[in-house]
């Protein structure tokens, strides 16, 4: 993650417009980083909002989701009209509506030409450096809002299926450890698309390793075999999960 930082602070990558609106959920999602040719690059944004607070995760080359965000009780607040006007040129609020909001290592914003104002581009700005440095991001997911944002895991019938399964097949009963656990990996992935478990073949009643895929309202369980578990990365001893 010292990766990201470092790489996001350097990327000084040219200018645009902007005015003071607001962020809100509609601007949530996975935004690629772009480089100075406004090429995307290989490192990634996540922005969403649990519990009423914003949350930033990043993610280097075949690395998984980090909050970046900053230490522990560093929010993101409304960025003032008086702080925008550090970060953009006059030019760039003359002719363009700026939101961001921000906290001590960086701001997030949204700026909308005012001659397209449907028109939505994103900037984050690195506030770690003597000077703030705006580095250009582009959209990879769908708006929130839209019909392919509004499908994200909630606690339905999937969610109890995927609770009674684990109590069920682990090997050391209802009140495992595994089965707290568990839990809170379900917990953890509510609002998210997907999220998927390789439950290792010593872990299971059955002897035999599991793949739990859990998207929208459908759960999938695929057992396999030890030799074929462990061929396709399996642990005998070991539960991977993870949420997107």
């Amino acid at each position: 993650m010292k990766l990201l930082l470092a790489t996001l602070s350097l990327l000084l990558l040219g200018t645009s417009p902007v005015m003071a609106a607001e962020i809100t959920e509609s601007d949530a999602g996975t935004f690629v980083l772009l480089d100075k040719d406004k090429k995307a690059t290989d490192l990634f944004y996540r922005l969403s909002k649990t519990d009423g607070k914003w949350v930033m995760e990043g993610k280097e080359p075949r690395g998984t989701w980090k909050n970046i965000s900053c230490d522990s009780g560093c929010e993101y607040t409304t960025t003032t009209q008086a702080e925008l006007e550090t970060y953009f040129p006059e030019d760039w609020r003359e002719h363009a509506d700026i939101a961001c909001i921000q906290n001590a290592a960086q701001a997030f914003c949204r700026y909308s030409p005012k001659d397209d104002p449907k028109k939505a581009d994103y900037v984050v700005i690195a506030r770690v450096t003597d000077k703030p440095v705006p580095m250009f991001i582009r959209r990879v997911t769908a708006p929130a809002g839209t019909k392919q944002a509004c499908a994200k895991l909630s606690k339905n019938a999937a969610y109890e299926k995927a609770l009674s399964w684990i109590k069920e097949n682990n090997r050391w009963g209802a009140e495992a450890g595994i089965v707290r656990g568990f839990k809170k990996e379900l917990d953890s992935a509510l609002g998210k698309r997907k999220a998927v478990w390789e439950i290792g073949w010593g872990l299971t009643k059955s002897g035999n390793a599991y793949k739990l895929e859990w998207a929208k309202d459908k759960l999938v369980i695929t057992p396999y075999l030890p030799d074929k578990a462990a061929l396709l990365g399996f642990r005998e001893m070991q539960q991977k999960f993870s949420a997107e």
